[in-house]
């Protein structure tokens, strides 16, 4: 596993941020409530992910692989109960919370970052 500074996991989640946004000005053309639902899934994810990279990849040495592995674990632990947090928030606190709207949109933006790093791995591997 390689090491991913800082600026690069900003990138990741600024370009979420950004899907975030996107795609819930398109929901915005089916409704208020749809497009607010996305905003929330988007920014749960967005958000989830920033946690989990700067808690792994901040202060990361490799000729450490057993602190490692428990970071990853604990980062994931710590990402699923705050998605956990944020959908029980918006379930409990959004009357018009349009449940598929949110977990797509959470879908999507999640997905983009797996895609993104490996992206920036790629580029790693040219250089």
């Amino acid at each position: 596993m390689q090491n991913l500074p800082s600026e690069k996991i900003r990138s990741v989640v600024i370009r979420q941020l950004i899907l975030t946004l996107l795609i819930s000005a398109a929901a915005f053309l089916i409704g208020k409530d749809q497009a607010v639902s996305a905003l929330i899934g988007g920014l749960g994810a967005s958000l989830a992910n920033a946690v989990f990279g700067y808690w792994v990849f901040s202060a990361y040495q490799a000729q450490k692989p057993g602190k490692l592995l428990t970071k990853l674990y604990v980062a994931e632990f710590a990402k699923l109960v705050l998605t956990g947090i944020i959908f029980l928030a918006a379930i409990l606190f959004y009357e018009n919370l349009s449940l598929v709207a949110m977990l797509v949109t959470y879908f999507i933006v999640h997905v983009t970052a797996s895609l993104l790093v490996a992206t920036y791995g790629k580029e790693a591997n040219k250089g």
